[in-house]
């Protein structure tokens, strides 16, 4: 469903948004308040087409979920780095429905990585883990899009799924930190941008930051990559097995 497109013809603002946000962060809330009253056709209309579902306001905890991660992303747009609010704003609102819908699944659902190692050939992995009557019941299709999306993002870096596994951190410890090391690439654009162009590591930065050993770092290369590449993106059952990893942590 093309949201922006939609929203277009249901807006009451009559303002450039931008200069709004710019408004509210230096303390209007009254400002504020109007945005979020002007932008509820546009809510209402992500949450429905994140739950695929008819929205009631007065009766639904999603729609107050979206209202709550539209008031979110007000406050944390960034011009230079998202550009433009309403596709940051519909990616934040989907990411909190996301969350809210998975709080209810148990931990024994999210996919770690060494679920995958459950046998030796990957064609006995495909024909397990992407058929029809597989786990994940009611999400089963969601789930087969997103270890296929997992797949060919490790792909484009030479790294097959079976490979990740094996190179996976066998002890927590080692998981919690290497995690760490993949969640520093993830959050600053500079180093994703290095792993993103040159299909390599940023080595050199990442020793500067953490003491530790190169080949400590080569050897779990593989590992370091694919959690990278999965905190940004959308591939949310694995990502949610990484906040896991760092829920542990802390």
């Amino acid at each position: 469903m093309k949201i922006l497109g939609l929203f277009k013809k249901d807006s009451d603002a009559k303002y450039p948004i931008n200069d709004a946000l710019k408004k509210i962060k230096s303390g209007d809330e009254t400002l504020r308040e109007k945005v979020l009253a002007d932008y509820k056709p546009f809510i209402i209309k992500v949450v429905s087409a994140a739950t695929n579902k008819f929205v009631e306001i007065e009766n639904s905890d999603e729609y107050s979920i979206g209202l709550i991660a539209f008031n979110e992303a007000i406050n944390s747009f960034n011009e230079e780095r998202n550009h433009n609010f309403l596709t940051y704003s519909e990616m934040v609102i989907k990411r909190r429905i996301i969350d809210y819908r998975r709080s209810n699944i148990k931990n024994d659902k999210v996919l770690p990585f060494t679920y995958f190692n459950q046998d030796e050939d990957s064609n006995v992995f495909e024909e397990r883990y992407l058929s029809s009557d597989s786990f994940f019941q009611f999400e089963n299709i969601e789930v087969k899009e997103e270890i296929q999306m997992l797949k060919s993002k490790l792909n484009e870096f030479g790294i097959t799924i079976m490979e990740l596994v094996v190179n996976s951190p066998k002890h927590s410890d080692s998981m919690r930190f290497f995690t760490k090391i993949a969640r520093t690439i993830a959050d600053d654009d500079v180093l994703f941008d290095k792993l993103h162009r040159y299909k390599m590591l940023p080595i050199k930065e990442l020793l500067r930051l953490f003491n530790v050993h190169r080949r400590t770092i080569e050897k779990h290369r593989k590992f370091i990559i694919a959690v990278s590449l999965i905190l940004r993106s959308n591939i949310e059952v694995s990502k949610q097995y990484v906040k896991n990893v760092e829920k542990d942590d802390k």
